[in-house]
């Protein structure tokens, strides 16, 4: 049997290793569970099992090999969205969950509908990503504040 892409495999096995060693850790914590609650071992062990499938699905069939690992364009994206990721944890230091959500959310949906949607003139696109922004973060402040009764962080200027 010819491996076509050891990459693939490789980041496969890590992917099965760091999600078996996710659900080792968050079995490990001690909690205190009130009735009805589904606990602080929910979303680690949801988050584990969505990454334990796609690293089988790696180590199963992994994609084609390429000559190269990222062209410069990709590294130059992928630079990009590391800065939107530290901007939204800057975000989430400063002015809270109810400003940071819907800020990172416009700009991510912004940047992925430049590659998706190029001919798209720019004012249809910011019109888009700021609905999807104001709904998704309005859906998601329901589901945490009024749903699962959360205490999401309020920021260093309005805290």
């Amino acid at each position: 049997m010819k491996i076509q892409n050891q990459k693939d495999r490789i980041l496969g096995i890590a992917s099965v290793l760091i999600s078996l060693w996710i659900v080792m850790q968050t079995m490990a914590l001690q909690v205190v569970e009130k009735r009805g609650d589904p606990g602080s071992r929910l979303f680690p062990l949801i988050g584990a099992a969505i990454m334990l499938i796609c690293g089988l699905a790696l180590i199963i069939k992994p994609g084609k090999e390429s000559k190269q690992f990222l062209t410069k364009e990709q590294w130059k994206s992928a630079g990009i969205i590391f800065g939107v990721y530290c901007l939204c944890v800057i975000l989430f230091w400063l002015v809270g969950f109810m400003i940071a959500v819907p800020v990172v959310l416009f700009i991510i949906t912004l940047l992925f509908q430049g590659q998706s949607r190029p001919d798209d003139p720019m004012k249809k696109r910011v019109i888009r990503s700021l609905i999807y922004a104001v709904i998704a973060g309005a859906a998601i402040y329901v589901i945490y504040v009024i749903g699962l009764q959360a205490d999401l962080p309020t920021g260093l200027l309005f805290g």
